[in-house]
Order: structure tokens, then sequence, then C-alpha cells
């Protein structure tokens, strides 16, 4: 699979996790419903799940602006000027993607 072709289904997959986010609202709004302590423990776990989910919609889109042609040192800039993160030197994109392990985070 070429480059491209890689960054564009790790993009979708990371896009698919979605409904997962949609489905923890909802379960952790039927949990609040039940009483106070199980209403507090569902609310922060959707907490965290809606964190989980902002990153694995922002790596999803950058994905998609890697298989549109960014290339990583642009990236890289970018993710340290606006986050305030270290760059990735000499990390090659094979060991980027990784929408597999962040879908399986984000569902359990």
């Amino acid at each position: 699979m070429s480059d491209r072709g890689a960054l564009e289904v790790t993009a979708a997959l990371l896009v698919a996790g979605a409904p997962v986010h949609a489905l923890a609202l909802a379960a952790a709004l039927v949990a609040a419903l039940a009483g106070p302590a199980a209403g507090i423990a569902a609310l922060t776990l959707a907490a965290a799940e809606t964190g989980y989910a902002a990153r694995v919609a922002l790596d999803a889109r950058l994905f998609r602006a890697l298989a549109a042609g960014l290339d990583l040192p642009a990236l890289d800039g970018g993710l340290a000027t606006v986050l305030g993160l270290q760059p990735a030197r000499d990390r090659p994109l094979a060991d980027r993607i990784s929408a597999r392990r962040l879908l399986v985070v984000q569902v359990a």
C-alpha cells in the first residue's frame, strides 16, 4: 500500500470512531438518570472519552492533510507551534500510523 493509501485508510478508520463517541455520550446521559453516584461516574467517563474523541478527530484530519500533500516536517512544525509538542525527529510515517491502537483505546 502506498503512503497516501495508508494515510487515507488511517484517517477513515479514525473517522469511524465518531459513532463510538455518540454512543458513549448517550450511555452517560442514561446512566445519569439512574442516580447520583452512577451519574457522576458516567459523566466522568464521558468527559474522558470526549477528550479522547477530540484527539482521534484531530488525528483523522491530520492524516488527511498528510495524504493531501502536507509533509512531515511541516506537520511537526505546526504541532510544535500550535500545541507546544516536541517535533518527532526522524520518526518515520509508518511509526505514526496507529489508528487501530487509537480506536481500541477509544472503545475501551
